[in-house]
């Protein structure tokens, strides 16, 4: 009897195992694939930025390295930053509704992003240097 106990007990435990580890696993998916989409929404917006600027991103990320605030490499480029916000809204846009086309985001979640975006401030374009909005990761 006591031998059936035993194996009962271990075939729990070894079910309990399973169940928690495969929760881990699919947990650290997830969180790598929105490390993975922030990753690739800093590099959209940094390649739009460029484009705008008419520069080439690996000189935008000279200059943040060499130390100079995004302004710094604004004025240099003749862009006030209101003139930028509006054009980075309008790319966003842009970009927002290319991927609604190609079936990566549904309309819904178009309209959260749409909806955060307007409620963005201006000023963020003061932060980005390495370090707050351009993390480290992308300045190689």
């Amino acid at each position: 009897m006591s031998k059936k106990i035993i194996t009962y007990a271990l075939v729990l435990m070894a079910g309990v195992g399973l169940a928690v580890a495969g929760s881990a696993y699919a947990q650290d998916a997830t969180d790598s694939t929105k490390c993975d989409q922030l990753g690739n929404r800093h590099k959209v917006n940094l390649e739009m930025k460029a484009d705008i600027l008419g520069l080439d991103v690996e000189e935008i990320k000279a200059a943040l390295q060499e130390g100079r605030a995004f302004h710094e490499i604004l004025e240099e480029a003749g862009i006030d930053r209101e003139e930028m916000h509006q054009k980075m809204q309008a790319a966003r846009q842009a970009h927002i509704d290319e991927l609604v086309a190609n079936g990566t985001i549904t309309a819904e979640q178009a309209e959260q992003r749409l909806e955060r975006m307007a409620e963005r401030p201006a000023k963020h374009l003061d932060n980005l240097r390495q370090g707050k909005a351009f993390p480290k990761k992308f300045a190689k």
